[in-house]
């Protein structure tokens, strides 16, 4: 069998350190008075980088590279290895493409993978190689359970606790869950419906909804199926539950309100809806109020939060507009002392107008997908046009939208099929990721509103009370400040709060009546998602750097202090830029030609904001290379878009080649850009 290659000859013959830099860490390795691994010596003379290490033990141990921050874990398999073991090898399990698969800081261990399987059950585990200290980061995410427990209900007699599956007590064990109901009426019933309101107030849920025999949860907004009843018990498990929150008995007759719910020691104050229907129809137990969860604050831009206020604080009628879900009722909420009317028929909106014409703010609700749907609806429903159009002062539109969880969630790429959709410029927003204790394992963590909002003007109002077309309603419906409800969304994609995904899922694509050429398009809230249309006469308003006069090619100054990373920058670069480099932000002394500034978070000085902004103001343009986890400080801080950040050196590279010319000097001049 031959022996594997040693780790310095994988490192020479990738060229990752040179044979100098190898001898003379060999000489202080056997000079030290302990025995250190050469690959730490070499990181620590500065020749090698800890990633570069890393590669080049996956190479050794022919197994492949993963970062285990990113990639999803099974928690119950995870969890048969305990947190000592794990650490004391420096191994947690992953879930692979095929089963579980083993990230070791030390591939050279075989009698580890052997224990490790020990533990799983089985004969042999995959394993692949990752950074050391990426692998404890992941194990103190992981096996850190407290996150995962919001709240716990004491005082609960032992048939009364739900059956969970995992130390989380994340996931009920809904097959003994069903099984309770299997031995009959009486006490069983009453033990399944205290076991599942438990469940659902412990794992976090913001509403218990039973639906004709079909029990949801509601996560951030979204409803989640936990297990369907059998017919036989459907009626009687919701019969039990009216019981417990003492309703009115009787599946008859509809209830809505505020009530107390006693389980164990805890008492809750719950908001129910229940209506009666077929399989003991529908009940719905807010629990959001009571676990500190109430829906997200309504957080508008500046400029439309003022304009918000305004029209709150004053007489009149405001449309509330938008589909069932959408976070209205958290807008409603905001508004203290508001009247609040559902405008569903005829006779709710003559109340409203009366309400609004005797002095009071009045918020109506219309379920529709936008603000002019909302006031062609008004409009077909009210008793008398002119009446609503008299006392109409506004209208705002949202939408809900789950929050990525900031401590797994992973920085995403630029999605120019949703930005089109949007009707705004590309740009990036971070990826859900796989789940971790802080979010119990959903990868989003509460929720977030993305909101427009109208002000009535006379031309509206007019349109309103002649009955014009829905076409020209949308075009008299102008967002204050252009903040459309697809730009605002996008705005928090950016500012790291919401994930490409929810965009598509929940925002509604441009209306017709937007529709606009990219010279006209919305023209500045973030630069990040759209830039402002060209002048006339201007030939070219690119934001991209350009090559200074009296050079063939741009100067790119970077200031890192990793030697490995301004090698592969030279490599990837070379011929298309003159780069100059810094190992400090302290020492920048930037030439009057710099056309772009790159500076490392990990660089002695970090990002100085006075610094950036001075170095901006100058016409240079910055690119700030850090982690991934400062994308959204970096937004806030720096005032800076999506292209001006980078997450590694790779991604670094990739964004500069796309400014920067062909491998040809005379080309520079001609392309003039990207």
């Amino acid at each position: 069998m031959p022996s594997r290659p040693l780790i310095g000859e994988i490192l020479v013959q990738e060229a990752i350190v040179s044979p100098a830099s190898l001898r003379r860490a060999l000489d202080e390795q056997r000079s030290g008075p302990c025995r250190r691994r050469i690959g730490q010596v070499l990181i620590e003379n500065g020749a090698l980088q800890p990633r570069a290490l890393v590669e080049a033990l996956g190479l050794q141990a022919d197994v492949p590279v993963v970062e285990p921050l990113g990639m999803p874990v099974y928690p119950p398999t995870l969890w048969l290895v305990p947190r000592d073991v794990a650490e004391r090898y420096c191994a947690i399990l992953l879930e692979g493409e095929d089963g579980p698969l083993l990230a070791m800081g030390e591939p050279s261990m075989p009698q580890a993978v052997r224990h490790l399987a020990t533990y799983v059950g089985v004969a042999t585990l995959p394993f692949a190689v990752a950074a050391a200290d990426e692998i404890l980061a992941a194990i103190a995410r992981h096996y850190d359970l407290g996150p995962s427990r919001p709240r716990a209900l004491k005082g609960l007699a032992p048939d009364e606790r739900p059956p969970v599956l995992s130390p989380t007590g994340q996931e009920l064990d809904t097959r003994a869950m069903l099984g309770r109901l299997a031995k009959g009426p009486g006490k069983p019933l009453h033990d399944f419906v205290t076991a599942l309101l438990c469940h659902a107030v412990e794992s976090g849920a913001e509403r218990l909804v039973i639906d004709a025999g079909a029990v949801l949860y509601v996560y951030d907004g979204l409803a989640t199926e936990i297990m369907d009843l059998p017919s036989v018990h459907a009626a009687g498990v919701v019969s039990r539950l009216r019981t417990l929150l003492r309703l009115e008995p009787g599946l008859s007759k509809a209830v809505s309100g505020r009530w107390d719910l006693q389980l164990g020691h805890t008492s809750l104050r719950v908001k129910v809806i229940a209506t009666p229907g077929t399989s003991g129809g529908r009940i719905v137990v807010d629990l959001a109020d009571s676990l500190g969860q109430a829906e997200s604050p309504l957080s508008l831009a500046r400029k439309v939060d003022s304009s918000w206020a305004a029209l709150t604080t004053r007489p009149g009628l405001v449309i509330l507009a938008g589909p069932e879900g959408a976070g209205l009722r958290a807008v409603a909420a905001s508004v203290p002392g508001a009247f609040y009317v559902p405008l569903r028929d005829p006779a709710a909106i003559d109340a409203a107008t009366r309400a609004a014409e005797s002095g009071r703010t009045v918020l109506g609700r219309v379920v529709a997908p936008t603000i002019p749907e909302a006031l062609a609806r008004l409009r077909d429903l009210a008793p008398a046009a002119w009446a609503v159009a008299n006392v109409l002062t506004g209208a705002i539109s949202t939408r809900r939208l789950r929050r990525v969880c900031p401590t797994c969630s992973q920085l995403g790429e630029v999605v120019h099929a949703c930005a089109d959709r949007l009707g705004v410029m590309a740009f990036s927003a971070p990826i859900a990721g796989f789940g971790c204790p802080e979010c119990t394992y959903r990868g989003y963590r509460g929720s977030v509103l993305a909101a427009e909002v109208v002000v009535a003007d006379d031309a509206l109002r007019d349109a309103v009370e002649t009955g014009v077309p829905l076409r020209e309603l949308g075009l008299l419906s102008r967002p204050v400040a252009d903040r459309s409800i697809q730009v605002d969304a996008a705005a928090r994609a950016i500012a790291g709060q919401t994930t490409m995904y929810e965009l598509e899922r929940t925002v509604p694509s441009k209306a017709a009546w937007s529709h606009r050429p990219p010279e006209e398009r919305h023209r500045g809230l973030l630069r990040a998602v759209t830039q402002p249309p060209p002048e006339a006469g201007d030939e070219d308003v690119s934001e991209e750097p350009t090559a200074p006069p009296g050079r063939d090619r741009p100067l790119v100054h970077v200031v890192h202090p990793g030697v490995a990373e301004r090698a592969a920058l030279r490599t990837r670069l070379d011929g298309r830029c003159d780069l100059h480099f810094s190992w400090a932000s302290t020492l920048i002394h930037a030439e009057e030609d710099t056309s772009v500034m790159v500076i490392a978070h990990g660089a002695p000085g970090g990002w100085n904001p006075s610094q950036i902004a001075d170095i901006r103001g100058s016409g240079c343009k910055v690119v700030l290379l850090g982690p991934g986890g400062d994308l959204a400080k970096m937004a806030e801080a720096f005032a800076l878009g999506a292209d001006d950040y980078a997450g590694g050196i790779e991604e670094l590279a990739l964004r500069l080649g796309r400014w920067l010319p062909e491998r040809r000097r005379d080309t520079w001049r001609e392309a003039g850009g990207p």
